[in-house]
């Protein structure tokens, strides 16, 4: 007994599958469309398939929705919508849908939605709205979902929040809430107050200008924090002090030019911190205080200086350094040798290599923008001269050497890199 359907490919037309479909009627249980031509739905295409838990309709050129679609669809479980045109959702559309735990309708052409549209869907899950034309939410939209756990509504066009307005869903929330993508420039104080049991937090890419004190002191037990490619300029202080269980950081991409001295001093279970691409100026050892099982920390595209970088080696735990695009930059070695199988990565000008710390020599300074290649005192062998291919097999014995206009060329001993092929210096 035929109870799974899966149909894919352009050239199948809709009058013969949709006979098809409801001929199979309550044996199917689990049916797939995925670019079929010119799909049309009467409202009583699936009225038959009463024993349905799981409905795709991915990227068959759907443009509406009757309101009756779904009638009589009280077992579906899964329903995605992915891809297609869809512009509005007429009222009570999901109301016969009480046992739905995943709606899926990213990749639509949705402007609006409707306060009730949701109310029906008690036992929702997950929901995926992204990568829509959404320019607002109504107040109270998503109250009446006492089980989502994620909700997912990236790349719309969603500038801002009312106040409290996730103050009843927030509670249920335990996976993830992703708004990245959306031109949003300010969060309310309070927005986030009852998400204590979230994990995952992602507004990337919006155009958030500046956070409010204590924005983040609700998510106890968040893991992941993602705010990277906004137009963020302070972190407050303090600003982290609640997230004791986060693990990934990224505020990557933004406009941080300076840290206050305690700011991750509460992350004592951070693993990865990416900073990257913010003109940020790293001197003190306190500004990474706390971070003990740090293993990734990504600080390329800033404006580091100086010798004070080698206080970063303070996490033991620290396995790959990415220090690209910096202006300046003197690393000392002591600091790092305890640090067994540490890579380090550096790209300048096209430039490239990843060393490794057994290799380090005891003072190495690293001046990037401009560089040729010399091999280390200790192996006088010379490559051949590939016009800065890849090496098939890259020498751990090679140094890079740097020089930024009349400063004096700096050594760094190891690596995967590109050279010239000369003798170097």
């Amino acid at each position: 007994m035929l109870t799974d359907l899966y149909v894919a490919g352009r050239g199948l037309m809709w009058p013969a599958i949709a006979s098809a479909v409801s001929a199979l009627g309550p044996r199917l249980l689990k049916l797939s469309l995925s670019m079929v031509v010119d799909v049309v739905l009467p409202p009583d295409i699936f009225l038959t398939l009463t024993a349905l838990i799981s409905l795709e309709l991915f990227d068959c050129g759907i443009t509406a929705l009757p309101t009756a679609i779904f009638q009589g669809q009280s077992k579906l479980q899964h329903l995605t919508l992915h891809r297609n045109r869809i512009t509005r959702l007429p009222g009570g559309l999901f109301d016969s849908l009480h046992s739905l735990i995943e709606l899926r309708f990213g990749y639509n052409l949705l402007e609006s939605l409707q306060p009730s549209i949701f109310d029906a869907l008690t036992q929702l899950k997950l929901m995926w709205i992204g990568e829509n034309r959404l320019t607002s939410l109504p107040a109270g939209i998503f109250d009446g979902l006492p089980q989502l756990e994620t909700l997912f509504m990236r790349d719309n066009l969603i500038t801002s929040f009312p106040s409290g307005f996730f103050d009843r869903v927030g509670s249920a929330l335990t996976t993830g809430l992703g708004f990245g993508g959306n031109p949003i420039r300010e969060l309310p104080d309070g927005l986030f107050d009852s998400f204590g049991n979230v994990t995952s937090l992602i507004f990337s890419n919006c155009q958030i200008t500046a956070l409010s004190n204590g924005v983040f002191d609700g998510l106890t037990n968040l893991q992941l924090l993602a705010f990277d490619r906004n137009r963020i300029t302070t972190l407050p202080r303090g600003a982290f002090d609640k997230l004791t269980n986060l693990k990934f950081l990224d505020f990557g991409h933004n406009r941080i030019t300076t840290l206050s001295s305690d700011i991750f001093i509460s992350l004592g279970e951070l693993s990865v911190l990416l900073m990257s691409h913010n003109g940020l100026m790293i001197g003190e050892r306190e500004t990474i205080s706390g971070l003990g099982r740090l293993t990734v920390l990504d600080v390329s595209g800033n404006d580091i200086r100086g010798d004070h970088f080698d206080l970063l080696a303070a996490s033991p735990t620290l396995t790959t350094v990415n220090v690209s695009y910096n202006r300046e930059l003197t690393l000392l070695a002591s600091p790092w040798r305890q640090l067994d199988g540490l890579t380090m990565i550096v790209r300048a000008d096209g430039l490239f290599f990843a060393c490794m710390q057994t290799f380090l020599v005891d003072s190495i300074s690293v001046n990037y923008h401009a560089g040729t290649y010399a091999y280390d005192p200790s192996n006088r062998t010379i490559p051949p001269t590939d016009s800065l291919l890849p090496l098939p097999l890259p020498p751990k014995s090679w140094a890079w050497v740097g020089q930024l206009e009349h400063t004096p060329c700096c050594l760094l001993a190891a690596g995967h890199q590109r050279h010239r092929g000369d003798s170097g210096t």
